[in-house]
């Protein structure tokens, strides 16, 4: 029996088949548009429900299909009445007001308990509740729930409103994911009768409604925050000293072994909660958008001898190409290329350097000394990888060749949880890229670091790779 995954990104949304064994057997996907205000850019909800509701009809014909679960980014939710979405669910790349950002910041508790540093965007739940009651106070006090979009499609196919610890833990700054208590906003706001019951994200939380057009009997499972679902995967199949750099639109790095004192809100860093419920210490950068941006928008593979020159030259790549920090304060949309990249072949190298030093920085944030797990878009150019193998010499690199671990992780809570299938992972360890010299890459990484420091006009975090000494910004 099989299960379908819907997973939902800022980019593109697909469609994900698993059989019992984890097996693809088919997907499908299309861009996840956007549309224009007013009230203010939101999400094509209709759109979506009649090509999501189409597929799975179209699976069922073809396949006995058993289940279904949402993944999705950390920042999409709707509010909704009995019938459906009383607002439109907004863009977390929405502008929000001056006034607005003002009254929220003086309600939200400093980070570590608010989970990930305040956006300058919509990119909290908290934040967009906010907009939408002070934007249209007569329809906010019609909802009934504020949902997840996971748990909103789980709504809308059984009719069953419900929470779960990775999205209200993936930056919604509506708990404090250390303890998994109330930042204080929901109380203060009157927004309780807003807040669902939690449970675990493979719950079943029904069947489906009829009249929907879906396969009948189908399961619906309560969904899960994306990057939490590709880090579920690995760690049902058993792993346990890893950090996880789930690549795509977002760079995301994940480690459940970060010490709760090495969080630090100045380079952007994140808490989150695991399938489980567990604090996970993260990092986040838009790598697929730079990438684009260094590129302009070209696509390919790098080849050791575009970076040879790279390196050779020593042409730089320094933060930010897109209008959002990361980790590097201050950087956004300061972004420039010191020197020549070398054509075509020498932009793809440099924006594949480019997101493997940052990576770099990210396993340095997380104080990540074991296994390090590749996944996502990035997996497409087998240099990103190995670049970052050659640049973390004492931990070993596994990549996930066939790519689509958030949807193959959200999977498992069907065919793992429910069906106790053992998980079989598709990794395999990856050798350091053979450059002509560490050495070279170890003084461009170095001069790069420093860079980047006086750049940003903050020193980096140190090194805890083993290819340099620690002293990197000196």
């Amino acid at each position: 029996m099989s299960v379908a995954v819907l997973d939902i990104g800022k980019t593109n949304l697909k469609i994900h088949l698993f059989d019992d064994r984890g097996g693809l057997v088919a997907e499908r996907s299309r861009p996840n548009r956007s549309l224009p205000g007013p009230p203010w850019r939101h999400y094509d909800l209709g759109a979506i429900e009649d090509w999501l509701f189409a597929t799975l009809a179209g699976f069922a014909r073809e396949h006995p299909v058993a289940a279904f679960v949402a993944a999705c980014h950390g920042s999409g939710g709707v509010l909704v009445d009995a019938d459906g979405p009383v607002l439109p669910a907004i863009d977390y790349e929405n502008e929000v007001p001056a006034e607005i950002a003002r009254e929220y910041r003086a309600l939200i508790p400093p980070f570590p308990a608010c989970g990930a540093p305040i956006q300058v965007r919509a990119g909290h739940f908290a934040q967009q509740m906010l907009l939408m009651q002070r934007s249209d106070p007569a329809a906010f006090a019609r909802a009934r729930h504020f949902l997840p979009l996971p748990q909103y499609w789980a709504w809308r196919m059984t009719g069953c409103a419900v929470h779960e610890p990775t999205m209200l833990g993936a930056q919604s700054q509506l708990i404090n994911p250390l303890d998994r208590s109330s930042t204080g906003i929901v109380e203060a706001c009157g927004w309780q009768h807003l807040m669902a019951p939690v449970v675990a994200p493979s719950e079943v939380v029904g069947t489906v409604r009829p009249g929907l057009g879906l396969p009948e009997g189908l399961q619906v499972l309560a969904g899960i925050h994306d990057s939490t679902a590709n880090l579920f995967g690995y760690q049902a199949a058993g792993l346990v000293d890893f950090a996880l750099l789930s690549t795509g639109t977002w760079l995301v790095g994940m480690c459940p072994t970060t010490p709760v004192e090495a969080l630090d809100a100045a380079f952007g860093m994140t808490v989150t909660n695991d399938a489980a419920g567990r604090p996970v210490a993260g990092v986040l950068g838009m790598g697929g958008r730079e990438y684009a941006a260094i590129t302009g928008g070209l696509a390919g593979t790098t080849s050791a001898q575009a970076l040879e020159g790279l390196i050779g030259r020593g042409c730089l790549a320094l933060p930010g190409f897109v209008d959002y920090d990361g980790i590097f304060p201050g950087s956004a949309g300061r972004g420039r290329i010191e020197g020549e990249p070398g054509g075509q072949d020498g932009r793809i190298a440099l924006a594949t350097l480019y997101n493997a030093l940052v990576a770099d920085i990210f396993l340095d944030l997380m104080r990540s000394t074991g296994q390090v797990v590749v996944d996502g878009g990035f997996t497409a150019d087998p240099a990103f990888a190995a670049l970052v193998a050659a640049l973390r010499p004492g931990q070993e690199v596994l990549v996930n060749r066939l790519g689509g671990g958030t949807a193959a992780g959200a999977a498992q809570l069907w065919t793992h949880v429910h069906r106790g299938q053992p998980v079989r992972l598709g990794i395999e360890p990856v050798s350091p890229l053979p450059l002509s010299g560490l050495s070279g890459l170890a003084a461009y990484r170095r001069r790069w670091r420093q860079a980047v420091a006086a750049h940003i006009q903050r020193p980096l975090p140190p090194s805890c790779s083993g290819l340099s000494p620690s002293n990197d910004q000196e």
